[in-house]
């Protein structure tokens, strides 16, 4: 099954020159859970590739938002990831990848940053 995702500069708007990310689901391997995702996605030529970097639950002043709570740090970060986003030029329907790395609940998993629950990085195509 291929579906074809069409955004303008806004990525929303269909117009010449458009970015198209083309969202493929092969016979093999097995239909994404809930088809929630893509098991490929491909930018049209020309689209520019943005990665953006593992965006923590951090304030504009470097402080950490929700100590101890995961819904308070996704929020947060899911919020820089969004403001990094659109500071390229893109909007979340760009993204390809959306990675999320969620610590254990055991506090001695990462002895260094306990307090940092959840990162999320991500690879999006802008026009």
């Amino acid at each position: 099954m291929r579906e074809r995702l069409t955004l303008g500069p806004s990525g929303v708007d269909a117009e010449e020159g458009a970015m198209t990310v083309d969202r493929i689901n092969p016979e093999t391997p097995p239909r994404p859970v809930m088809d929630l995702y893509s098991q490929v996605a491909v930018g049209s030529p020309g689209a520019r590739l943005v990665t953006i970097a593992g965006q923590l639950a951090l304030d504009p002043d470097g402080e950490l938002v929700g100590a101890g709570d995961y819904a308070a740090q996704a929020k947060q970060a899911f919020r820089n990831l969004q403001e990094a986003l659109e500071a390229a030029g893109c909007t979340p329907a760009g993204l390809v990848k959306c990675t999320i790395h969620v610590v254990d609940s055991s506090p001695d998993v990462i002895d260094g940053l306990p307090e940092w629950l959840i990162e999320v990085d991500a690879v999006a195509v802008a026009s």
